[in-house]
This record gives structure tokens, sequence and C-alpha cells, in this order.
């Protein structure tokens, strides 16, 4: 952290610290923080009451020092550029901060005092390829159900002042879902998952952003892994057509019924998996990446 200086017009100085890295930022302030900086960016007229009455607002969130009891207002130049510059200072952070994740390594962090692992990566050096262990179908479909939900809620948005809340709920649950302490397993079971999601989400309410981009960064990785892969092909959406039977069941989730789909998500994949397998927990257990390729293997045949 900086420590930065300023200075009230009454002679009394206050002193804040800035972050110099991500890892001392929460996931929290950056979201409320870029959601606020887009609305002050609509006010071109930084000399205006509004634009630094923003600019206070701004910076006494993320900093937790009230810069209203500041006197801002009373053409105090100096720290008007101070908040500027302020702004800029943590902005910067946050758009130069960069995943930082370990090949050939578990990646793990301690939070709270307990050990959580997420999958590993590895790397091929003579094919210069980089792959990712699989999370087992239970994480996957969660994951993928997380963002269908949150799609769903972001197209039906009446007012955008709830989206932060939303960004924060689907970053929090996709955290969750994928950090698992050493030797943990997730619930399979509905209501245990629900309970178990619940509870971790909360645990998880103040982790740092270095951590929650790292973890992002996997997810989206992974994802595009998967998409990549030619053999997954008819998992995702395509522009191929199989026959003019299914033609309008090019993505998984019109293998029966795009209504269906619609209100469900991607758990309505699950029984087909399961046919495979002696039970469904035995299915959820198993990895996502091998059931990906099942069901796009399954689609082509259709």
């Amino acid at each position: 952290m900086i420590k930065y200086s300023l200075k009230k017009l009454t002679g009394d100085k206050i002193e804040i610290f800035l972050p110099e890295n991500a890892s001392e930022i929460k996931l929290s302030q950056v979201i409320d923080f870029e959601f606020k900086i887009s609305e002050l960016a609509e006010n071109k007229n930084i000399e205006s009451f509004e634009y630094v009455k923003g600019l206070a607002d701004l910076l006494s969130g993320f900093l937790n020092v009230d810069f209203l009891e500041l006197d801002i207002y009373n053409e105090n130049e100096s720290l008007i550029n101070s908040m500027i510059h302020l702004q800029n200072q943590i902005w910067n952070v946050i758009v130069n901060a960069k995943p930082e994740l370990k090949i050939e390594n578990e990646n793990s962090f301690a939070y709270n005092g307990i050990n959580y692992l997420f999958p590993t990566i590895w790397k091929n050096e003579t094919l210069q390829k980089i792959g990712y262990n699989s999370i087992n179908l239970k994480q996957g479909i969660e994951i993928f159900q997380v963002r269908h939900n949150f799609e769903k809620k972001i197209n039906d948005l009446a007012n955008k002042n709830t989206l932060p809340n939303f960004l924060f709920s689907k970053a929090l649950s996709e955290i969750a879902i994928l950090l698992l302490k050493e030797g943990e397993e997730i619930p399979v079971s509905e209501d245990i998952f629900e309970k178990w999601l619940s509870n971790r989400i909360s645990e998880f309410e103040n982790i740092d952003y270095q951590t929650a981009l790292n973890i992002n960064h996997w997810i989206e990785s992974y994802m595009t892994a998967l998409r990549d892969d030619i053999e997954n092909f008819y998992f995702f959406d395509s522009d191929e057509k199989t026959n003019s039977e299914d033609a309008k069941h090019e993505m998984i989730s019109r293998h029966k019924n795009k209504v269906i789909f619609d209100k469900i998500g991607y758990k309505s994949i699950i029984p087909r998996v399961a046919e495979h397998f002696s039970s469904i927990q035995e299915a959820l257990s198993s990895k996502f990446s091998d059931a990906v390729k099942l069901i796009s293997i399954t689609n082509s045949k259709q």
C-alpha cells in the first residue's frame, strides 16, 4: 500500500492508503469502482458540481474516507486534482492487473487460514500447447448454469443499478464452485449443494481481485479449450446442421426442446450423461471434459 496525504482547507490532514497491486483490492471494490467510473464518464464536464460530487462518492466508497467532508466545492483546485490523481492511480492498478497462474503445479491460495485448490494447468513443450485438468461434471454444469441464469437476468434487467450485485453474485458463485479445500468434493445432492454453495459464497465475499482474476482466467481458458477441440463441435454452437430433422438442435441446449432449456438450463443434460453410468451420482462425479465430448459425439449421430 502507498500512503497518501490530503489536506483540508482547514489545514487538517488525512492519510489514506492506495493499493499497489490487485491482491490489495477486494473484488467487490473493483466491481463497484468500474460501475461508478462508467457512470462518471458520461459527464463530460469535469468542472461541474455533478462530476466533482460523483468523483467524491467514487473515492469515498473505495477508500473508506468521506471525501464529502472535505471542502471540495469551494474552488479547492488542488484537492480536486488530487482526487483525479487518486482515481487514475486506482484505475491503473485495476486495468493493469494480469492473471498469475502456475503451470505444472497445483494452483492454490490461502484464505482465512484455509488452503484452497483449483485444477492444474499443464503444458506440452513439443506442441506448445496449454492444457487444463478437468473439473467434474457437477462443477461444469453448475458454472454453465450460473452463466445461463446471469444472462437471463441481464436480458430482463430493468434497472442497471442492480447490475453490480448480479456481477458480484455470478463471480462469487463461480469461485465457490471451482475452489475446493484439499481432499474436498463438491456435493452432488441438490439440497446439500445449494446449502454448501450458499455458505461458501459467504466465505468468499471479501476475496481479493487478484485471486478472482486468476480463477476467472482459468475458467475462461478452460472453456475456450473445450470449444477449440474439434471433437466437441456438436456440444457448442455451430453453423453446420446434421440433418433437416435435427437442424434446430445444433447446440446441446436444443437437444430436446429449446423452451425447456430456457427454463431448466444446462442441468437438462444430466440425464443424457447419466445413461452411461450406473447412477446420477457417479455421472456427476465424472470428468466434465469427457461429458462434453460424449454429448458432442452423440449429437453428431442424430
